[in-house]
């Protein structure tokens, strides 16, 4: 599997914002107990700035940078 720079930091983008939307509903649930639910806010301000940013930092990315990820086949073959 071939794998782009471009591709993995637009992928760590998307999963820092759904993570971000998760402390949304953490937040949300802890609201009614206490005071917790103020840090998981900020926790989401700074999950989805981070995300937005990682993205915007790939599309500035060029595509020929690449990274290869090896095959279970030849992890295997290597061990061996």
């Amino acid at each position: 599997m071939v794998l782009t720079k471009k591709r993995l930091e637009t992928l760590g983008g998307i999963g820092s914002i759904l993570t971000g939307l998760m402390c949304v509903g953490i937040g949300v649930m802890d609201y009614e107990t206490g005071n917790a639910w103020k840090i998981w806010v900020i926790m989401t301000v700074v999950l989805v700035v981070n995300g937005i940013a990682m993205i915007r930092h790939a599309a500035k990315r060029p595509e020929d940078e690449i990274i290869r990820v090896p095959s279970p086949r030849e992890v295997a073959k290597a061990r061996t």
